[in-house]
């Protein structure tokens, strides 16, 4: 017998298992995050019908049926390293709850779910641990919303818009970072010798635009 898959609540809402959606659509950081869930359910689907067509099984056109009824293209996706849609909106919560302060998070453990959720939006598909987030992203402003935004509803180039608010989640749970040649600087090292540390696990760090930056928790003062 199949093991049942946990779902999202969009995959729940978008088969018409639950009616309402279960986000506020008029707070903006709600909204971000439905958005963003939305767009990952389609990410996924869109490499379950590639991986459906790799392994010449044209009838699997979603990653449901991926995870649970076909082992071989199951280690395809796996490979991947992406999050089930499910696990990313527990994560996406969690981040939510700990910025308004309704579930306590330690240091730690709110840099770790805003790291798997910055590997899983914007991981490569075919190099999940190398991810870069975009600049603009990164410096969007949280209250980069026009007024009466959310009530006219947005537009698909108005999108930087409506992730502002989940990109400054992130970047506050994240914390300050500063680039390689100033954490170099603060530690008396060479930057190849940050670069070293940063690759052991000593020191860690994220990339924007492809630059590294290191975390300022993990250096003098920080």
């Amino acid at each position: 017998m199949t093991a049942k898959r946990l779902r999202s609540t969009v995959e729940l809402y978008r088969s018409r298992e639950i009616v309402q959606i279960p986000y506020d659509l008029s707070d903006p950081l709600d909204r971000a995050i439905w958005t963003v869930l939305q767009l990952y359910i389609d990410h996924i689907e869109r490499l379950a019908i590639l991986a459906a067509e790799e392994f010449d099984r044209p009838e699997v056109w979603n990653a449901l049926q991926l995870y649970i009824e076909h082992p071989d293209t199951e280690g395809y996706l796996r490979s991947l390293r992406f999050l089930q849609a499910w696990e990313l909106e527990e994560y996406l919560k969690d981040l939510r709850d700990a910025m308004q302060g309704a579930r306590p998070m330690d240091p730690a453990e709110l840099y770790y779910t805003a790291r798997r959720v910055a590997e899983a939006l914007f991981a490569p598909e075919n190099e999940p641990i190398t991810y870069s987030i975009p600049r603009d992203f990164w410096e969007a402003e949280r209250e980069s919303l026009p007024d009466g935004a959310l009530e006219r509803g947005e537009t698909p180039a108005q999108l930087a818009q409506t992730l502002a608010p989940l990109a400054h989640m992130l970047r506050v749970s994240l914390g300050e970072h500063v680039s390689r040649s100033e954490a170099a600087r603060r530690l008396s090292l060479t930057p190849s010798e940050v670069a070293l540390r940063i690759e052991r696990g000593q020191l860690r760090a994220i990339r924007v635009d492809g630059n590294v930056l290191v975390c300022v928790a993990d250096l003098p003062g920080g």
